[in-house]
């Protein structure tokens, strides 16, 4: 994923922050979903905070990306420092700079998408492995955890959702070397 350019809000103009995002690497064309509502690749009159989202390409494979918007007044003399492999922190005013996600053969489904009381998930994978699913909501709060057996193909995982508020959350599921996440809403 390339961070293909942003501005960073100032003090006297607090939510005037822009970010244009770019995948490479999957097959086009991308969506662009961010967790807080959003879509696609540009995002305008954005304030300080913490933004991520999930990038799918045409096969469907996901990765996630993250951004650490600061505002000018918090600036530090550090230059692009990156939280992890999927975020970027830019501290200077304006700029461009690029983040590497990885597209892979991990990919996750909820059905049906939006929920109610309960969801599957279909993971499809290239091979065996074990993960941890997590359904979290926008704020980072864990809502449930379980530890799955993923084998190589198609696995099905289902997902209780009743006492769950509505509203829009993440499906996150970490293997030995990866995590992919989907967005999920509960009406």
């Amino acid at each position: 994923l390339n961070i293909i350019s942003w501005v960073r809000p100032t003090c006297t103009k607090p939510n005037s922050g822009v970010y244009n995002v770019s995948a490479t690497g999957g097959t086009a064309p991308y969506t662009y979903v961010w967790l807080d509502g959003p879509t696609g690749p540009r995002r305008v009159n954005m304030s300080a905070g913490n933004y991520s989202g999930i990038v799918t390409d045409a096969n469907g494979c996901t990765a996630p990306f993250g951004i650490t918007m600061e505002n000018d007044c918090n600036a530090c003399s550090r230059r692009n420092v990156k939280a992890n492999s999927n975020t970027i922190v830019p501290t200077n005013g304006s700029g461009t700079e690029s983040v590497t996600t990885q597209f892979s053969a991990l990919s996750l489904k909820a059905m049906p998408n939006p929920a109610n009381s309960r969801t599957t998930i279909t993971i499809q994978s290239s091979k065996q492995m074990i993960g941890t699913l997590s359904l979290v909501d926008i704020n980072g709060k864990v809502f449930s955890n379980q530890t799955i057996s993923i084998n190589a193909g198609a696995n099905t995982v289902k997902m209780n959702l009743m006492g769950v508020a509505k509203g829009i959350y993440l499906v996150r599921l970490v293997t030995e070397g990866e995590t992919k996440s989907i967005k999920l809403l509960v009406e």
